[in-house]
């Protein structure tokens, strides 16, 4: 865990940049007519990567998550019909560093978030007054300070309706593998001893190493780029950050046709660090400030909850697997560990679950973030 350091060390200091960020945010409060024309512009079109845009700091750590998702619709997809096909599904669900899954899930969110129009023109007008290295090191010193920028409350909502989405949709594929667990025990290899079971404990345990993570195809490196304010999942839920997202890019079929929902959302107290983390990569990302600090871009992107849930979900795939003797419950340890069984279930870890602490369903539509009145103990990196 990187190094928490508080930003004020006085309460001078303090009253100074309270007063700073006060006479700032009264300054990014006015709309530049750019910030109204976007907001204005619902048509506005996406802005992938072309084949040879080499990936920034945020598409990189994306990628290790746009493989898993595009491993969940093999997942929900694939024929099992013996032990063998089975066996495939357990190895795709290990052929993961679930450590770096937290990292995407962070890159994810930050992307989405810079799709809102008012905060990328306000992280822009924040640059302009605080200068581009003094707000690049406010950021990473107390992310949360992204949320009170204009439009940094709804940047933290689209963050969380794109987790939302992706946690419905690997719960879609969590409920097919608990629905084999079962049926599979009706059927004689369902039922039958899992074949090698001390060698495939192994083989899972190297699939999951870091050395054995896996690259995005090219195909699908290429739509984890969407430039700042760029897209409206409003008008398409098939864009980046909307709930058919995934399903798009990876060739999944959908039956009902997709709706976005303006359902809102709060930060769970204990873990609203993950949010803000988002909103200020969003807002370093939306004054093209990725390739200028790697090191506050790869501080920010650890995030220590998600990691430490992923890393837990991770360890119980293996253990779950190193405990079934039968082959269908090789299925129940996929929808528990590496999919998304076990809600209300404190003690279980999963990816679906992991994501889906981060938030909960707002009780009033104004209630979404806590204002910030004044600046918070730092959850950020150390800035030299």
């Amino acid at each position: 865990m990187h190094t928490m350091l508080r930003i004020f060390t006085s309460k001078g200091q303090m009253m100074r940049l309270a007063l700073l960020t006060g006479l700032a945010a009264t300054a990014l409060m006015a709309p530049a007519a750019a910030d109204v024309a976007a907001a204005q512009d619902e048509t506005a079109a996406p802005a992938f990567a072309s084949a040879g845009r080499a990936p920034d700091p945020l598409q990189r750590a994306l990628e290790p998550y746009a493989v898993y998702q595009q491993d969940v619709t093999t997942l929900r997809t694939m024929n099992i019909g013996s032990s063998s096909d089975l066996a495939r599904a357990l190895d795709l669900s290990a052929h993961h560093h679930y450590p770096y899954l937290a990292r995407g899930v962070i890159a994810y969110g930050a992307l989405a978030a810079a799709q809102d129009p008012h905060f990328v023109q306000a992280a822009r007008d924040a640059e302009t007054y605080f200068g581009r290295d003094g707000l690049i090191a406010l950021l990473a010193r107390t992310p949360a300070f992204a949320r009170t920028l204009r439009g940094g409350p709804e940047a933290g909502q689209l963050a969380m309706n794109a987790i939302d989405g992706d946690v419905s949709r690997v719960a879609i594929a969590a409920d097919r593998y608990l629905g084999l667990f079962s049926d599979l025990t009706r059927v004689s290899w369902g039922r039958s001893a899992i074949r090698n079971a001390d060698a495939r404990d192994h083989e899972l345990a190297a699939l999951g190493s870091a050395n054995a993570a896996r690259p995005a195809p090219e195909t699908l490196r290429a739509r984890l780029y969407a430039a700042p304010a760029s897209l409206r999942v409003s008008a398409d839920p098939t864009a980046f950050g909307g709930p058919g997202f995934w399903d798009n890019v990876t060739g999944l079929s959908t039956a009902a046709p997709l709706s976005y929902s303006a359902q809102r959302w709060q930060a769970d107290a204990d873990r609203i660090a993950a949010i803000d983390r988002m909103t200020a990569l969003a807002a370093l990302y939306a004054i093209g400030a990725e390739n200028d600090r790697s090191d506050v871009f790869e501080g920010l992107l650890s995030e220590p909850f998600l990691a430490n849930c992923f890393a837990a979900a991770q360890s119980g795939l293996l253990g779950c697997q190193q405990s079934s003797s039968r082959n269908h419950e090789q299925a129940f340890c996929i929808a528990k560990h590496a999919l998304g069984w076990g809600e209300g279930e404190i003690t279980v870890n999963s990816v679906a679950l992991c994501m889906g602490r981060l938030f909960s369903p707002a009780p009033t539509p104004t209630q979404v973030f806590t204002p910030v009145t004044s600046m918070p103990a730092s959850d950020g990196v150390a800035v030299p």
